[in-house]
């Protein structure tokens, strides 16, 4: 067992940590209860942590999580699933700066109490989660810098994706990003 692992390891004792901010590089969780994380963990913000999918499927069955923020290359494989049964008192999730992933699946019955979703700066991912029809509980949905074919596909009326957002009360879009803008930053690389 790594350091790291060891210093996550202590945290699971803390019944009474709610809120985590974790900010460097986790990859593969410990096989114990919760990964390692307090058992009422209902906030958690993690950063640069290259999280594995089965890293990602422990962070699924945390049973009070209700806010979740992966930014900037928390999360190093390219498909992200999400897996039915899994998140089940997910309110908000923000995926953000995650370059890696290019295709991500909501399975029916995953995030069933999710009310917000936010995905930006996800240089290339191509369309929105495979499955997000099935999370009827979502109101807002936020699109930022993302690029110009992926806003294209949740375009009213006319996208290829509208039909699995349509019954989103709120869709806000930010900040729409070219192709070559992309490239002359190296994003996505």
């Amino acid at each position: 067992m790594t350091e790291k692992m060891v210093k996550l390891l202590v945290f699971q004792e803390h019944e009474e940590l709610c809120e985590m901010n974790l900010h460097g590089r986790i990859g593969k969780l410990p096989v114990v209860p919760n990964g390692g994380f307090p058992p009422n963990i209902t906030k958690l913000y993690l950063s640069q942590s290259k999280l594995t999918k089965s890293s990602f499927s422990v962070l699924e069955q945390l049973l009070k999580l209700r806010f979740l923020t992966i930014s900037d290359q928390s999360y190093a494989e390219k498909e992200l699933v999400c897996r039915a049964g899994g998140f089940l008192q997910l309110e908000s999730l923000e995926i953000d700066k995650i370059d890696e992933i290019e295709r991500w699946v909501v399975e029916e019955g995953a995030m069933p109490m999710l009310r917000t979703l936010t995905i930006s700066y996800c240089g290339w991912l191509a369309m929105l989660p495979e499955g997000l029809q099935h999370v009827k509980s979502l109101q807002e949905l936020l699109l930022k810098s993302l690029r110009e074919s992926f806003l294209a596909r949740v375009r009213e009326g006319e996208g290829e994706d509208w039909w699995m957002v349509k019954h989103i009360p709120k869709i806000i879009i930010q900040d729409v990003i070219n192709v070559q803008a992309l490239a002359a930053v190296g994003w996505g690389n």
